[in-house]
């Protein structure tokens, strides 16, 4: 009955469930402490976590904003639509249920606000295939990872990912390469110049960034979340292999 309800493809129905679920979360996510400065972190994380830290509700608020964002970002990949009458609401749905049931999840955090900017970087070099003059995509690809590396750490190794989609959606050349590249080092570039116009210790700065990238923190899981974060790769392993499956039909 679930299903062929979902199945109606109707927007208010995702409402309904939106508004469900944010309920859960913010009833689960007012037991999660809230943690006092100075954040650790990379620059932009910290910039943020000291306005959205400020007060319970507001860290709750954006961490479902960041979380309903990417879910609708990852529908609209999968789709190529939002909310059209043809086209099921059930990946946007679920991706939701499933990204924010984990009682620790119902919180803001650094992958959480780098998430929307490493999609729209898939997102521009799934399209460059289209393009057949020059193009900018890998340009603006790594300029977003760049921009998602100041919020997690981590997502510095996506710019292997980048140079990988260059080699896929377009024809291998030194200049989609190097535009890649370049997109990656502008922001750093700035960011440098900028500590080093106000005299700030660089060396101290590239220690920090290379410590969050190499030790980005361990987190202990307890039974029920093993058991969650199990279920997770499960999906992840069947949709992946019926993703596959789709693009050798």
């Amino acid at each position: 009955m679930l299903l062929r309800l979902l199945r109606l493809n109707s927007l208010w129905i995702s409402f309904i469930f939106i508004l469900i679920w944010g309920i859960v979360w913010f009833t689960i996510g007012a037991r999660v402490p809230n943690p006092a400065g100075p954040y650790e972190g990379m620059p932009m994380y910290r910039l943020a976590a000291s306005f959205i830290f400020s007060g319970g509700i507001l860290k709750q608020t954006a961490g479902f904003a960041f979380l309903l964002i990417t879910g609708l970002y990852t529908a609209s990949l999968n789709t190529r639509y939002l909310f059209l009458g043809s086209r099921s609401q059930m990946p946007f749905v679920f991706f939701m249920l499933m990204a924010g049931s984990r009682p620790g999840d119902t919180d803001i955090y650094p992958v959480l606000i780098a998430l929307p900017f490493m999609l729209w970087a898939f997102e521009r070099l799934v399209s460059s295939y289209r393009v057949q003059k020059n193009s900018y995509h890998a340009f603006e690809a790594g300029l977003l990872i760049a921009v998602a590396s100041f919020f997690y750490a981590p997502a510095m190794v996506f710019l292997i990912l980048v140079l990988v989609g260059v080699y896929l959606f377009r024809q291998p050349g030194v200049r989609e390469y190097l535009l890649a590249l370049t997109g990656y080092l502008l922001p750093f570039g700035f960011y440098f110049a900028g500590l080093f116009i106000l005299d700030k210790p660089l060396e101290d700065v590239t220690h920090e960034i290379f410590s969050y990238l190499l030790s980005p923190g361990r987190e202990s899981f307890s039974l029920a979340e093993g058991i969650w974060t199990g279920c997770y790769v499960f999906v992840l392993l069947v949709s992946s292999y019926f993703m596959i499956f789709r693009f050798q039909t």
